[in-house]
C-alpha cells in the first residue's frame, strides 16, 4: 500500500485530519519547549502524555541531510497501541523545525510485532479516517466533544 502524506492539502483541508496532525506535533516536542526546534524533539525512547490515555513516544530521528529530519513515533491510544507516525523535517539555519511530509500506519510488520509481544490488528490504513477508532482517537486526543460525557 502506498504511503499517504498527511500534510497535502487535500487531506489536511479535513479539520479533524489537521488538529490530528496538530495534536501529534505538539506532543513530539519535550515538555515545556515552545517552538518545534532540532533541539526540542523528544529523545528516543521519551514518551509525552496527553489528552485521555494517549501519548507519544519518540522512537529515532535520523538526519539525512543537513537541513532535513526523519523522525519515527508511535501513537499510543486507548483503543489500540503502536500507531506509527513518521514525519519529515526540513531544518532552517536557527535549528527550526518545518513538518514536510508526515505519515501514519495503524500496521506492525510481524517483526515489530514479535519486538513488542504486541499484536496490534492493524488494518493497513494509513489513512487514519479509515481506521475503525478513528472517531475514538478524536475524543481522547481532545479534538471532539465525547457525546456521552454528561452521562
Amino acid at each position: 500500500m502506498p504511503k499517504l502524506n498527511l500534510l497535502r492539502a487535500e487531506i489536511c483541508d479535513d479539520i479533524e485530519v489537521e488538529e490530528f496532525i496538530d495534536v501529534i506535533s505538539d506532543n513530539c516536542r519535550q515538555e515545556g519547549t515552545i517552538y518545534l526546534t532540532k533541539d526540542a524533539l523528544m529523545p528516543p525512547g521519551s514518551i509525552n502524555y496527553f489528552g485521555n490515555g494517549c501519548a507519544i513516544e519518540a522512537r529515532s530521528h535520523q538526519q539525512s541531510e543537513t537541513d532535513t529530519i526523519w523522525s519515527e513515533f508511535f501513537l499510543h491510544t486507548q483503543a489500540q497501541e503502536f500507531l506509527k507516525i513518521t514525519i519529515r523535517f526540513a531544518v532552517d539555519e536557527e535549528g527550526n523545525l518545518d513538518k514536510q511530509e508526515l505519515y501514519f500506519t495503524d500496521d506492525l510488520t510481524e517483526d515489530e510485532e514479535k519486538e513488542f509481544e504486541y499484536d496490534n490488528y492493524g488494518e493497513g490504513a494509513s489513512d487514519p479516517r479509515h481506521n475503525g477508532h478513528w472517531a475514538e482517537w478524536l475524543i481522547d486526543m481532545g479534538i471532539n466533544k465525547d457525546p456521552y460525557e454528561d452521562e
